[in-house]
């Protein structure tokens, strides 16, 4: 405890006896160096404490820090402030990691190179009685995680663009002989420009030289990473070397263009026999040039790596290769970066041309499936020519009351349009009569939604038919928890695409008007679809169909092959609530 005060109070990292190795040496050397320049981070440390800085909100948090929006006093400079406790890091032996970044951020501050702005700069360090503090350069945009997460996936120019602003950071941080070790999206941050910046420095480290001058080799006492990144020599051999940075590359790069990163499972050793078996794959749409840069940084021996023999500084190899040969990295930080825009993979209309709810022949209602693709793609009506529809106890006429009475009997779950088994084996079809309504059903699938003449609205039902559903939902149905109170009129299982890979959801559609998406594997509401009476459905064919909403397309995907369902009855429901047709009657 003694050692690690004393490390503390003098700000160096803790040193076992005897240590006088090379990356010590350089270490020590850059904090001399530091502290004899006069406008050094560490000599700025000595004239600032807590009370030059008001503290805000909390923006985020490490396994044994916080990090508070703090504005300085003098200047109202906005920085990201590191508070990290003392007794904390004690506790938990990271007193040479805490130190060991500061120290490596003090070499990067002097080390600053103008075609590598791509850091997160300290600008000051200092202490009190049970803190130490790191005052940053604030970064507000945030994570590049978020970034990836709001937009599903980058386009071709986006993904470039970000590629070469992370090879040139590597470029300028490999020329220093530093090694991140833990680089992800969620430690690169983006400024008010919408620029990288590279961040948490707490497990990097300065490689020895070997004596060949070639790439140095850290031997790491434990694994340190995060398991969707980590190298393959990580976990071999418990070694990293510069080249285990441009795996992290390969990685991140494959999660920009895809959306999620290339080894994933449900727990980190299936994760890591990924990682040693190589087992990843390209979904459907992954860019070609793209897709072999990945493949040449993806593999298993780190010298084989693309970059991995350039000399570290400058990746002429990463430079030529066909993804970024077109980019001037050295004047990328002077570009503004290009705009975003999300890539939606080709749909092949060949594929899911058959709806599993077409009977044999030609008969009206086959027709009235087949043209629904054609119908979605009308024109959305206007703002003024819908308007919000009354709250459902405001709606009930003496007539609507009283024909209650008699439909309430009869108007249970059936009216609740399920797909949630679209998968099994469909049983032979019945008719199912409720009132004003008659469609085919079978046990599995989802009956028909399409226009059919006599059937009323989904959404169209009384106060008293409203309450029986539900009470019934609530007893039986175990996605009520779920939807807020509301009454589901139509659920099922779909694909939701968000980048280039589909993810399962249960589909909530509800009173309100409100859609709900739930991941049916952790039991956890992933969002809601924004209702309002610019929402359009359009089917590309049976399989696959997009929801437009003002901000955002959602591209979900129907196993059941029934999209025109869900497209007439987002109509119904769209039309009820927004249509003056209906809050007229």
């Amino acid at each position: 405890m003694n050692q690690n005060n004393s490390a503390l109070s003098n700000g160096n990292p803790e040193q076992p006896a005897g240590s006088n190795d090379a990356r010590e040496a350089a270490l020590n050397s850059a904090q001399k160096k530091s502290a004899t320049k006069g406008k050094s981070s560490s000599k700025k440390s000595d004239k600032r404490c807590e009370n030059d800085f008001i503290f805000g909100k909390l923006i985020g948090e490490g396994s044994f820090s916080s990090v508070y929006l703090a504005k300085d006093i003098q200047t109202q400079q906005e920085y990201a402030a590191k508070v990290v406790p003392k007794l904390l890091v004690q506790k938990e032996k990271k007193v040479a990691s805490v130190m060991r970044e500061k120290e490596i951020m003090n070499l990067l501050n002097m080390h600053e190179n103008t075609t590598a702005p791509f850091f997160v700069r300290l600008a000051f360090a200092f202490q009190s009685d049970v803190n130490l503090y790191f005052i940053l350069s604030y970064c507000k945009h945030k994570e590049f995680l978020g970034l990836i997460q709001q937009v599903g996936n980058f386009d071709h120019e986006s993904a470039r663009f970000y590629t070469g602003e992370i090879v040139r950071a590597l470029e300028h941080l490999h020329a220093l002989n530093i090694v991140h070790r833990d680089l992800k999206p969620e430690n690169i941050l983006l400024d008010e420009n919408m620029h990288i910046k590279i961040s948490d420095f707490g497990s990097a480290r300065i490689l020895e030289k070997v004596e060949n001058d070639g790439i140095g080799v850290l031997r790491a006492s434990s694994f340190v990473g995060t398991a969707q990144y980590v190298s393959p020599e990580v976990l071999h051999e418990k070694q990293v070397c510069l080249a285990s940075d441009l795996w992290s590359l390969g990685c991140i790069i494959y999660q920009i263009v895809s959306g999620l990163p290339p080894f994933r499972a449900k727990s980190e050793y299936m994760i890591f026999k990924s990682i040693q078996n190589l087992k990843y794959e390209f979904p459907q749409g992954f860019f070609d040039d793209a897709k072999d840069m990945v493949e040449q940084l993806l593999v298993l021996d780190s010298m084989c790596r693309l970059g991995a023999g350039d000399i570290p500084g400058r990746y002429s190899s990463l430079r030529e290769h066909p993804f970024l040969a077109s980019l001037d990295l050295d004047t990328l930080y002077t570009i503004t970066p290009p705009t975003i825009m999300t890539f939606t993979p080709d749909i092949d209309d060949d594929q899911n041309i058959w709806d599993n709810s077409i009977a044999p022949g030609l008969e009206e209602r086959e027709l009235d499936l087949l043209h629904q693709l054609v119908i979605s793609k009308k024109p959305t009506p206007t703002p003024a020519q819908l308007q919000p529809r009354q709250p459902l106890q405001q709606q009930q006429s003496p007539k609507q009351k009283q024909q209650s009475l008699t439909q309430s009997k009869s108007s249970t779950t059936q009216d609740v349009r399920r797909t949630d088994e679209p998968d099994k084996k469909k049983s032979p079809s019945r008719k199912i009569s409720c009132p004003n309504m008659s469609y085919s059903s079978s046990s599995s699938s989802s009956p028909p939604t399409g226009p059919s003449r006599g059937r009323r609205n989904v959404a169209d039902i009384t106060q008293e038919e409203h309450d029986k559903r539900l009470a019934v939902q609530e007893k039986d149905n175990k996605w009520h928890k779920f939807v807020e109170g509301n009454l589901i009129l139509k659920q099922g299982m779909l694909y939701k695409r968000k980048g280039l890979f589909p993810r399962r959801r249960m589909f909530l559609l509800t009173t309100g008007p409100h859609l709900y998406y739930v991941d049916p594997d952790s039991n956890v509401l992933k969002g809601q679809v924004p209702f309002s009476a610019t929402l359009r459905p359009e089917g590309k064919n049976f399989r696959t169909f997009f929801v437009h909403t003002p901000h955002r397309t959602y591209y979900l995907e129907d196993p059941s092959n029934t999209s025109q369902q869900w497209m007439q009855t987002l109509e119904e429901v769209r039309d009820y609530y927004f249509s003056s047709h209906y809050s007229s009657s």
